[in-house]
């Protein structure tokens, strides 16, 4: 089975036609990728719901009335925590 025949260049498994195991290949190698692109699609929506955020206005912050303190925004916090994850961060 030659990497043409399913529209890209494998670049995770090497395909060998001879092994066995390369339609198996082929199928991780596509779902690998169809994966990838989800991903992507899933943290900028991510990311938009939280510049969207309505109690702080997409900056991540609020001023404390009382202090004038900066805090971060209970509302988005979930969500920029989990863009700071999908992005590599702590």
């Amino acid at each position: 089975m030659s990497a043409e025949k399913v529209g890209h260049t494998p670049t995770i498994y090497e395909l060998k036609a001879n092994d066995g195991l390369a339609p198996f290949r082929v199928v991780m190698e596509q779902d690998y990728w169809r994966l990838l692109g989800r991903f992507q699609l899933l943290l900028a929506l991510a990311k938009r719901y939280a510049s969207e955020c309505g109690t702080c206005e997409g900056r991540g912050f609020c001023i404390e009335p009382i202090d004038h303190e900066e805090i971060d925004c209970n509302d988005c916090a979930d969500i920029r925590a989990t863009i700071a994850k999908a992005e590599g961060g702590a």
